[in-house]
């Protein structure tokens, strides 16, 4: 099991993802899956930040319960509609496709809708929870 905090600001996030990557690579995630879950850890973790209280840092939790790997993120912050923020299809007609943030956030809502069914939101005492599952066969979670 791996544990780390990181600040809450997009700028934190780079290490973050480095903590993440050393820690996939120890439970021997496949590439393509390793690729999907860092992905939506990123994206996720923009989103907490979006939603977090303050001074409140984000907290990266790596463990392995069976065969599958799971990262949780959490933060202090209010309760957030992560599922209903992800359209199904970006409107290309949509004016803010114009603006780089616009465009950011449809990239980071088609990475979020494609790792859906791995992605587990909740709210729980004031405290935003994304938990991402990495379903490994059983050979290669005991390789």
């Amino acid at each position: 099991m791996g544990k780390t905090m990181i600040k809450a600001s997009r700028e934190a996030i780079e290490d973050g993802m480095e903590f993440l990557g050393s820690e996939l690579n120890s439970f021997n995630i496949p590439r393509r899956d390793k690729t999907m879950a860092m992905l939506a850890a990123e994206e996720s973790m923009v989103k907490l930040i979006d939603h977090h209280d303050s001074s409140a840092p984000i907290l990266i939790l790596t463990y392995q319960k069976g065969a599958s790997v799971f990262i949780k993120l959490a933060t202090v912050g209010e309760e957030f509609d992560f599922y209903n923020s992800l359209s199904d299809e970006p409107d290309p007609e949509s004016s803010y496709m114009s603006d780089y943030h616009g465009l950011e956030a449809v990239l980071r809502n088609v990475v979020l809708t494609a790792s859906k069914k791995r992605i587990k939101y909740i709210n729980k005492d004031h405290q935003n929870i994304i938990t991402i599952v990495i379903k490994r066969s059983l050979l290669s979670a005991f390789l």
